[in-house]
């Protein structure tokens, strides 16, 4: 045997065990993988750390990553089960209690303590909170449920989200004040946008209580202090969308249509959900302003255009411009089209608390 052809058969007799071991050990290595925002970067490896404001990643190579929790946008579990996969389409259906159905079928096929488990103690708290929102006889159940979560997981990334919902829904309850509670853990949060939801929830309930103009000055200062601010986009758009409401209740509907036009403008299609949200609050503005074909425009650009764009991601949207539309198109004269948008409501959203109105 030549020496070249020694060489080349002592390489393939060396390297070939090792690539098998090395991929052997990925398999048996745990690969979570955190999606970060704002960029294309992902972090993989196992999750090996974990609080309520950093996860810590290691890699089968390599020194740990640490990753902070505002920085997250979704993490994909390595032992995530399989039954969930169908479970956001049930929530996003509002089809709650075949949700938890899955989620319970996956908790028992997890491990206890681990982090794919605690993910889906939160979901499972979550679509409580959900089912809550969207019908007030859930309430007291979603908070129990909420509370539970909260109590066992403050060293979860999800602590915060879940620490915000609870905070909606208590100031939503027949007893807001016991919202109270939960300020001096908001404002001691290690995110600004945590923080920042304790002065949001408080201009709400004034709002909620008919004390439109402290709720207007409330709201202005929350709409300078998150002017700008990337991470706080989400408190900024939601400090908006009250502002709109306070002047609405306020009899001001012209200046909250120039509020929303402003709006508009600043955004592009690439978020159909927000744009979605505008043209609703738009709609109704119009409507009180008594312009009916004005509004119908408004939230037919919600159904023929938006709804398709934003898929399921947020199908309450869509049922509420189709609920306006089945009351309005008699009105311009056309009641087969309002008959057609009840219609569709009807059988795309039919657990949709807007389905619900129809009657009523």
């Amino acid at each position: 045997m030549s020496r070249s052809s020694y060489s080349s058969r002592y390489l393939l007799l060396t390297v070939f065990p090792l690539t098998v071991f090395l991929t052997s050990l990925q398999t048996l290595w745990a690969v979570d993988i955190i999606n970060r925002k704002g960029t294309e970067r992902r972090v993989s490896g196992e999750i090996t750390e974990m609080t309520r404001a950093e996860v810590t990643v290691t890699p089968l190579v390599g020194a740990a990553v640490i990753v902070p929790v505002s920085d997250i946008s979704s993490i994909e579990f390595d032992s995530k089960p399989k039954e969930l996969n169908v479970t956001e389409g049930l929530i996003i259906n509002n089809q709650f209690a075949d949700a938890r159905e899955q989620y319970q079928a996956a908790l028992d096929q997890s491990k206890a303590g681990s982090f794919i488990r605690q993910e889906i103690e939160f979901l499972i708290a979550r679509s409580f909170a959900l089912e809550g929102m969207e019908d007030p006889s859930k309430l007291e159940a979603a908070i129990s449920a909420m509370e539970t979560f909260l109590a066992t997981h403050r060293n979860f990334y999800r602590y915060d989200e879940a620490l915000v919902m609870q905070a909606k829904l208590l100031s939503q309850s027949a007893q807001p004040e016991r919202v109270e509670a939960l300020f001096p853990l908001l404002i001691s949060s290690p995110f600004k946008a945590s923080q920042l939801q304790a002065d949001l929830i408080k201009a709400e309930t004034l709002i909620r209580q008919q004390q439109y103009q402290p709720a207007l000055t409330a709201l202005d200062q929350l709409l300078t202090a998150t002017n700008g601010n990337a991470e706080l986009a989400d408190v900024h758009r939601s400090a908006l969308a009250s502002k709109i409401v306070a002047l609405a209740k306020l009899e001001r509907p012209q200046q909250a249509l120039e509020l929303l036009t402003q709006a508009l403008a600043s955004l592009d299609d690439s978020q159909p959900d927000v744009l979605a949200r505008l043209y609703v609050q738009k709609g109704e503005m119009q409507e009180l302003s008594g312009n009916v074909d004005d509004a119908i425009l408004s939230y037919l650009m919600v159904d023929l255009v938006l709804a398709s764009q934003m898929g399921k991601k947020d199908s309450t949207l869509h049922a509420q411009a189709l609920y306006h539309l089945s009351r309005l198109w008699p009105l311009a004269g056309h009641p087969e089209r309002g008959t057609q948008a009840a219609s569709t409501l009807q059988s795309t959203y039919p657990s949709s608390s807007w389905t619900k109105k129809l009657g009523g």
